[in-house]
């Protein structure tokens, strides 16, 4: 059994359907990468660039990396980059973690992996005390954008032409992981 932040399990077993994730190890690299490759909208990475996740040390800024598998079979994987930002006067230190990377195998999609995936990385993010987390994510794929939703993140923004090969536009989205860090409206705002 896998643990997870505030010791919860992710050994789906006993519950059919569900695949089980952890934390990404060196025995895993080559099938993500094989994976990363069989995703044509995956971002291509070099597997020295998988290899670095293992590698990153706590500090300012940081990497994570979680699997899902069935049967010792990989199914899916999720990157996150943590960054913390330092204190200014009257703010405290603030940790932002942006998904880098999600992948479900293609003929596994619609079954919940992907979901298990993101509120796995949510979790990790909150158990390393990260007041934000966010990503972007290409505007025509709909099926993700209803995913971030469905775990919280909520629409921040557009960048028009973000993508290449094919082009579009990246839509921005964040989830708030600490309410006492959520911005307030200045009184030019406020209605």
């Amino acid at each position: 059994m896998t643990s997870l932040p505030h010791g919860r399990t992710a050994d789906h077993a006993a519950n059919p359907g569900h695949s089980s994730i952890r934390r990404m190890t060196a025995r895993d690299v080559e099938a993500v990468v094989a994976l990363e490759r069989a995703t044509p909208e995956a971002p291509h990475w070099s597997r020295d660039d998988y290899e670095s996740i293992l590698a990153t040390q706590p500090g300012p800024i940081g990497r994570a990396a979680l699997i899902a598998e069935s049967h010792g079979q990989l199914e899916g994987f999720a990157v996150m980059r943590h960054l913390q930002l330092p204190s200014s006067p009257g703010h405290s230190q603030q940790v932002h973690c942006e998904l880098e990377s999600i992948v479900v195998a293609a003929n596994l999609r619609a079954r919940g992996i992907g979901l298990q995936l993101m509120n796995a990385m949510l979790d990790l993010a909150a158990s390393i005390g990260a007041d934000r987390f966010e990503l972007e994510v290409r505007a025509s794929n709909q099926p993700a954008i209803r995913l971030y939703k469905r775990v919280g993140l909520t629409l921040q923004g557009r960048r028009p032409n973000y993508y290449s090969d094919p082009t579009d536009d990246a839509v921005l989205m964040a989830k708030i992981l600490n309410p006492a860090m959520q911005e307030t409206p200045s009184t030019d705002d406020r209605k």
